[in-house]
């Protein structure tokens, strides 16, 4: 038994098809049949029942995949021990992003994280909320760059920043004209809003709730949505409505032509609570850290005040 066998058999139970778990592990289909077949044979066990589609472990193979994982998680814990006890930031980081933050902070810590330690090699996927928190349990991502909180149980949370929230609308909107707005300023019916399972949309809808009686769920706020911050920025500028925009994502509105359309709420401000969530056995914790701190040190000194200027917006996360 090898620890490579026990990641092959913790890749196939996570992809539930050969060929992406060996694109995963970095290996061919076959090598990686031969070697999961060689570990059923040397615990004359059938770990993966082969005959469905997509393959399930058996009953017994779901235990050994289970036992696997906290074998390969305990591995990774020594590495940290080791790296943390003679000072190396050094290992991998595997790191899930929600899409409205990534395009706005990865360009502000990442070239300097690089440069400060070489030795940490980062992986950064850009996923919704439930994707990364999916990643995190399975075991295909280290943690996450979400919207706080997220309720599962067993996650570790490091708190970041608090971001506030700001409008956008075109000089003909009747709210152009004010010098700051509040939530109840805000007309539902116009809201341009993300597609469904982007948290910002919630937050979004949350906001747009005044009385605190509307269905969310149910009630569609504008005839047209979007995956992307930019296309509805855009769409504002053709009059189509008004959008909200997390402050990292006006940065480069700031200091043009279009900064005049920006409205910024009175305090308290309504705000995202943005943090790293890690898994149960919070491995990787130095990295981790290293990680929280440059991020810290590279975001606009508006966001690192305290909580006391903000209204945070909470929405449901993952539960479990």
């Amino acid at each position: 038994m090898t620890l490579t066998q026990l990641r092959y058999i913790v890749a196939l139970d996570t992809f539930r098809n050969f060929k992406g778990a060996a694109d995963h592990c970095f290996v061919t289909q076959p090598t990686l049949s031969m070697q999961i077949h060689k570990l059923e044979k040397e615990l004359d066990v059938l770990i993966f029942d082969r005959s469905k589609q997509p393959l399930v472990p058996t009953d017994l193979g779901a235990e050994i995949v289970k036992q696997a994982r906290c074998i390969l998680q305990e591995t990774e814990r020594l590495n940290e021990i080791v790296n943390h006890a003679r000072g190396r930031k050094r290992g991998t980081l595997r790191l899930g992003i929600i899409s409205t933050l990534a395009p706005y902070l990865l360009p502000l810590f990442i070239q300097s994280f690089y440069t400060k330690y070489p030795g940490i090699s980062l992986h950064i996927k850009e996923l919704l909320t439930k994707d990364i928190v999916d990643g995190i349990e399975n075991g295909t991502l280290d943690a996450g760059i979400v919207a706080l909180p997220v309720a599962r149980r067993g996650f570790h949370s490091t708190p970041l920043f608090f971001e506030p929230l700001i409008a956008y609308v075109h000089q003909q909107h009747t709210l152009y004209s004010r010098n700051s707005i509040s939530p109840k300023d805000l007309s539902p019916d116009e809201i341009l809003l993300l597609e469904q399972g982007h948290c910002f949309r919630e937050q979004t809808l949350k906001l747009c709730d005044h009385n605190g009686q509307l269905n969310t769920s149910r009630h569609e706020f504008s005839s047209f949505q979007s995956g992307n911050l930019e296309t509805l920025r855009n769409l504002v500028d053709t009059q189509l409505g008004i959008t909200l925009l997390p402050y990292l994502a006006t940065l480069h509105i700031q200091n043009t032509e279009k900064e005049h359309s920006l409205r910024y709420f009175q305090e308290p401000k309504p705000a995202r609570h943005i943090g790293i969530i890690s898994g149960r056995a919070y491995l990787k914790k130095n990295l981790l850290d290293t990680l929280a701190s440059e991020i810290l040190e590279s975001i606009p000194d508006e966001l690192k005040d305290g909580s006391a200027r903000y209204s945070v917006i909470s929405v449901n996360a993952p539960q479990s």
